[in-house]
């Protein structure tokens, strides 16, 4: 079911406002999780960055023989 048919099917003002606060709540939480795991993931980008720049490869061909 869609958001808006959901939100259309509650008759109640109240029951409205409290159903809109609550999808507000879990959207604000999805965001910050999110936001999160983006800062996670630019801090290992931000290293490896940096590991990089510290310690270049005698081969930047890109191909690594193990």
């Amino acid at each position: 079911m869609l958001f808006t048919e959901e939100l259309a099917e509650i008759e109640d003002q109240e029951a409205r406002i409290t159903y809109l606060m609550d999808m507000l709540s879990e959207i604000r939480s999805l965001y910050s999780d999110v936001k999160s795991n983006l800062a996670s993931i630019e801090r290992k980008r931000k290293r490896v960055r940096q590991r990089d720049r510290d310690h270049p490869q005698h081969n930047t061909s890109g191909n690594y023989y193990w």
